[in-house]
């Protein structure tokens, strides 16, 4: 599928979703899209409907194969999809290795230009971040890799530099760097089942971070 093909099945998804949550019956009749009249049940509670977060912007080349790597691949067009619609911008963890925020820097700079042009105010969009996450009170090497051995396939070697691995003293300035760096909402999921990851995240990591400046 060509990027201008896929671009008109992104920009067209946005605004099914919508009319299908948001009218008693809904049809539709675009380029990439046909849809009979139908009526979607139950429709949502909030109003005027749930967020739309948009994946998307700047990554390092090569971060994702199939997708920076992609002859052609821009991060533009869903930042500037994001900021049209006014609803949300979600990065993923490979666009922050580490405490590398360059990536994030771009994109939030992006953002800012295209809400300008759409006519949007300053915080219209939210800029959101996500992450996978393990705590270890004693991250020794063999206990990550097992860790990440039953979470994916990838080599440790390659993921564990973009995973937040490690103990809540290496993990808090990392999750400050994401907040400092524009980011408004930073979700996570945790790599294994535990419940006590939330309770080490809540103890542990989250007291000790602060809005940015």
């Amino acid at each position: 599928m060509s990027l201008a093909r896929r671009g008109r099945r992104m920009d067209e998804m946005p605004e099914i979703i919508v009319g299908l949550w948001t009218q008693e019956t809904f049809a539709y009749r675009g380029q990439s899209f046909e849809i009979p009249e139908i009526r979607l049940l139950p429709r949502p509670q909030q109003k005027p409907h749930p967020p739309i977060w948009l994946a998307g912007g700047a990554g390092p080349k090569g971060a994702s194969r199939h997708i920076t790597l992609r002859p052609g691949y821009s991060p533009l067009p869903s930042i500037r999809r994001a900021a049209r619609l006014g609803q949300g911008l979600m990065t993923a963890y490979r666009s922050a290795p580490g405490s590398d925020m360059s990536c994030i820097l771009e994109t939030r700079e992006l953002l800012a230009k295209e809400m300008e042009q759409a006519g949007r105010e300053p915080g219209a969009v939210t800029f959101a971040h996500h992450d996978h996450v393990h705590i270890d009170l004693d991250p020794t090497r063999d206990r990550l890799a097992a860790v990440l051995q039953r979470f994916t396939h990838n080599r440790f070697e390659e993921m564990a530099p973009i995973y937040l691995m490690g103990h809540p003293d290496d993990l808090v300035p990392l999750f400050q760097a994401r907040i400092d760096a524009g980011i408004d909402e930073v979700t996570f999921n945790f790599m294994t089942q535990d419940p006590g990851q939330l309770e080490l995240f809540m103890t542990r990591i989250r007291p000790h971070l602060r809005p940015r400046a």
